[in-house]
């Protein structure tokens, strides 16, 4: 305490002055203590885990009703990858496993199949996914439109040279 407080305040209050300054440097110290034990006590020495890495293949063999789809799993990551595809929708611009989904195996690397069933002349949106025991794993979306149908046609002619056999 300094000497202002010693010759104007009443000795009753002076305790309890000294009490209060008490009280706000003890605050200072619970808080101290507190922002340790947060700090202590939040971190994890869980082990570096390396990505799942997957990449959507662009499309090949496009034609009216099917084309081929594939993906590339670079690296698997800390978990074994249960199930990998082809996500695909022709109305949702970031497909998911919601959409159409194709099996492809598991594990690490490049996987592809002929997609069928589509429809011509139409705009598709497509990723490679790949689902562990953290979750699914998307890659980059790509797109590609199917080709249109052609209609055959028939043209007839007038006969001309008409002949037993021949027309």
């Amino acid at each position: 305490m300094n000497s202002f407080y010693k010759s104007e305040i009443p000795e009753k209050l002076k305790n309890h002055i000294i009490l209060i300054e008490f009280f706000r440097c003890g605050k200072k110290l619970i808080y101290l203590l507190f922002l340790y034990s947060i700090l202590v006590c939040s971190c994890k020495t869980e082990e570096p885990q390396s990505s799942l890495i997957v990449i959507t293949t662009p499309p090949t063999n496009i034609l009216t009703t099917k084309a081929t789809l594939g993906g590339d799993i670079i690296e698997e990551g800390t978990s074994t990858i249960a199930e990998r595809g082809i996500v695909i929708s022709d109305k949702n611009t970031q497909p998911s496993i919601n959409d159409l989904k194709y099996l492809m195996g598991n594990g690490k690397g490049q996987f592809s199949k002929e997609i069928d069933n589509l429809k011509g002349n139409t705009y598709y949106y497509f990723s490679a996914f790949a689902t562990n025991s953290k979750g699914t794993f998307y890659g980059n979306t790509l797109n590609f439109s199917t080709q249109q149908s052609v209609i055959p046609s028939v043209v007839t002619f007038d006969p001309t040279e008409i002949g037993e056999k021949t027309a």
